[in-house]
């Protein structure tokens, strides 16, 4: 818990970071030369990473065929669950941090405003992941989840009245706290459940449940949005999806070979 918290605690840093960033870019110039900007940094941080991250695999083993892996994986039934609820998590905090600042400016504050507040949200994922070893000591990993999922389903469901400055802070202190606390713990209560010899292969799946759902869930949100004329809606079956995935987290015991 303490090493997958301390990895993570470097990713909640970008968003005081970047969003204001983002939101000067877009004033300055226009919203196509932050995109523009914003990929090219990724791409270069990326090429970076790439080049820097050393090869652990062991001398002389024998690689194994990913579909074979992901296959063998997609047997168990806690693998399917935590695909699952880990699908949803990202469908619906996708839709938070897309809607977050236009629902803020929609309902009455400023860009500059609500920009500096989805900042001060991406700041309280500290105050969602500091805390994690100590939750997941007291609690335990599958709690902790549940409630990282049911307080992002929270979130949702105040940012329609982020309008009013206090109203948005506590969307801002809420949603940080939830989705900061919630990547770490998928991957520590994953890493509770699965057996050592599957957990790499399990967290990449996991991970790409998760980028399947951030990129369907502004798609699926848009949709929506555009077929009932207003964002709250789509932030309302946001919050219902994060009571299904906090439903859907398995117990350890249920694990099947």
């Amino acid at each position: 818990a303490r090493t997958i918290t301390t990895n993570t605690l470097w990713g909640a840093m970008a968003s005081p970071i970047f969003l204001p960033l983002m939101a000067w870019l877009v004033l300055e110039f226009d919203w196509r030369t932050a995109l523009r900007l914003s990929g090219v940094a990724v791409a270069v941080v990326v090429a970076l990473v790439a080049l820097a991250v050393p090869d652990i695999r062991g001398v002389g083993s024998a690689p194994t065929s990913l579909m074979a892996a992901i296959i063998a994986a997609g047997r168990d039934r806690a693998t399917r669950a935590v695909l699952a609820t880990t699908f949803l998590g990202g469908v619906a905090t996708a839709i938070v941090i897309l809607y977050q600042v236009p629902v803020m400016v929609t309902a009455g504050l400023t860009l500059a405003v609500a920009s500096s507040l989805a900042g001060a949200r991406g700041f309280m994922q500290l105050g969602g992941r500091i805390p994690m070893p100590r939750l997941v000591d007291r609690f335990g990993s599958r709690t902790t989840l549940r409630g990282a999922h049911l307080l992002t389903g929270v979130s949702c469901l105040v940012l329609p009245f982020a309008g009013v400055f206090p109203v948005a802070v506590v969307f801002a202190v809420v949603a940080g706290l939830a989705i900061g606390a919630l990547v770490p713990v998928e991957s520590i209560f994953t890493a509770d459940i699965i057996p050592t010899e599957s957990l790499g292969v399990v967290l990449g799946v996991t991970s790409l449940a998760r980028g399947i759902g951030s990129a369907l869930g502004p798609v699926l949100g848009g949709v929506l949005a555009s077929a009932v004329g207003g964002r709250t809606p789509t932030l309302v079956v946001a919050a219902g999806l994060t009571v299904i995935a906090a439903v859907l987290v398995p117990v350890a015991q249920q694990r099947e070979s």
